[in-house]
């Protein structure tokens, strides 16, 4: 599921799970949501604020690779979509009965 380039800069390492997807997953079929980019985005802003070269290699891979790979397979996010989101981020007594 990684480009190549994305491997390198990662030392070739992936998650075994991600990998294990990429595998039974390719191209049209593996979509992004909006929240996933909002991710992507702060993740990359903090990391360049931490260090500016670190910074431009992922904002190149998000924009070169990410984005361009996913053009027109970027899911956009509705209210439903957000709070069912939400209910996924927060587990056990918050939630309630």
């Amino acid at each position: 599921m990684s480009c190549p380039s994305c491997a390198e800069r990662r030392g070739g390492k992936a998650a075994k799970n991600v990998a294990r997807m990429g595998v039974r997953c390719r191209g049209p079929s593996l979509f992004l949501s909006t929240i996933t980019i909002l991710e992507q985005e702060t993740g990359v802003l903090l990391a360049a604020g931490r260090d500016r070269t670190q910074g431009a290699v992922l904002r190149a891979g998000l924009e070169d690779h990410v984005l361009a790979a996913f053009s027109q397979r970027i899911l956009p996010v509705d209210v439903a979509v957000a709070q069912r989101a939400a209910k996924l981020q927060v587990s056990g007594p918050a939630l309630g009965p």
